[in-house]
């Protein structure tokens, strides 16, 4: 007898059906169900990183509206025009050059 025969006898005898090991088939189930597991797990956890993002457009959005904060806060503290005072000084006393470009005047009370 050869291998063929062999094969083809024990086919026959199970009625062409294949037998696996209680133990083995054990572990491929739970080797896929593990895996089945974990690759929920990193799907759901894909799924909220990218919920959790926005979109350029919101991005564009938000900046906008932060400019247009900026803009108006500085339109309300715009400086009034400044413009040179002549203020009098007759008998005051003076230091340094008489004809300097910038005076100052300090006013005190004593």
């Amino acid at each position: 007898m050869d291998s063929d025969e062999i094969e083809s006898k024990h086919k026959e005898s199970n009625g062409g059906k294949m037998s696996i090991k209680k133990s083995v088939l054990s572990a491929l189930v739970i080797s896929v169900i593990a895996s089945s597991l974990v690759a929920v797990f990193f799907a759901g956890s894909y799924m909220s990183l990218k919920s959790d993002q926005i979109t350029k457009l919101e991005l564009n959005e938000a900046i906008v509206k932060l400019e247009s904060k900026i803009l108006k806060n500085q339109q309300a503290q715009i400086r009034p025009d400044l413009q040179p005072i002549s203020v009098s000084m007759d008998d005051d006393p003076i230091r340094g050059d008489q004809d300097a470009p910038i005076t100052i005047v300090e006013f005190s009370d004593f």
